[in-house]
C-alpha cells in the first residue's frame, strides 16, 4: 500500500512538472511573439502591432493561460496543497483587473482591428 501511495505521489509531481513547464513553454513562445514583432512584452510599454500569430491564433492572452497552468502544476510538483488556491486567485486577479484594462488599451490603440480579432479568438483558449 505505502509503494502504491509513493507510486502516486511520483505520477502526480511528474503531471504537475508537466503542466508547469507546459505553461511556462506557452507562456515564453508568447512573449517571444510579442518580442519578434517588435511590440514591448511589458504592459506598460506602448503596443506597436497587433500580434495574432502563435499562440495568439488560440487565446488572446496566452501568457495568462500559461501562467496560469504553471501555476496550477505548483501543488503537484511541491507537495502543497494550500498551493493549489494560487492558479484560481492569479485567474480571478488577471480576468478582473489586467485582462480587461490590456484589451481597453488595444481597443484604444488599434481600433476596429482589435475589435474584430476580440471577436474571432476567445479571451483565454
Amino acid at each position: 500500500m505505502a509503494a502504491a501511495m509513493a507510486d502516486m505521489a511520483d505520477v502526480l509531481t511528474l503531471a504537475g512538472a508537466a503542466l508547469g513547464t507546459a505553461g511556462l513553454t506557452w507562456a515564453g513562445w508568447a512573449a517571444w511573439q510579442l518580442r519578434a514583432a517588435g511590440t514591448p512584452v511589458a504592459r506598460h510599454g506602448a503596443p506597436r502591432v497587433l500580434v495574432e500569430e502563435g499562440p495568439y491564433r488560440f487565446g488572446r492572452n496566452p501568457m495568462a493561460l500559461g501562467l496560469a497552468a504553471a501555476l496550477a502544476g505548483l501543488p503537484w510538483v511541491f507537495g502543497a496543497p494550500v498551493l493549489a488556491l494560487a492558479a484560481p486567485a492569479y485567474v480571478w486577479a488577471a480576468a478582473r483587473f489586467h485582462i480587461p484594462a490590456e484589451e481597453a488599451r488595444l481597443r484604444r490603440h488599434f481600433g476596429g482591428w482589435y475589435s474584430d480579432y476580440a471577436a474571432q479568438v476567445r479571451r483565454w483558449m
